[in-house]
């Protein structure tokens, strides 16, 4: 479910014209990073 939503945002984020970009890449980068701990 994370997984699925966090594909979302990042197509959403490319075809979105790249406006968050930075503050949705940390977020995805985060929970990854959370989720190998």
């Amino acid at each position: 479910m994370m997984v699925d939503s966090l594909a979302n945002y990042i197509v959403y984020g490319l075809e979105g014209g790249i406006i968050i970009s930075p503050f949705l890449m940390g977020k995805i980068y985060a929970q990854m990073v959370f989720k190998k701990f």
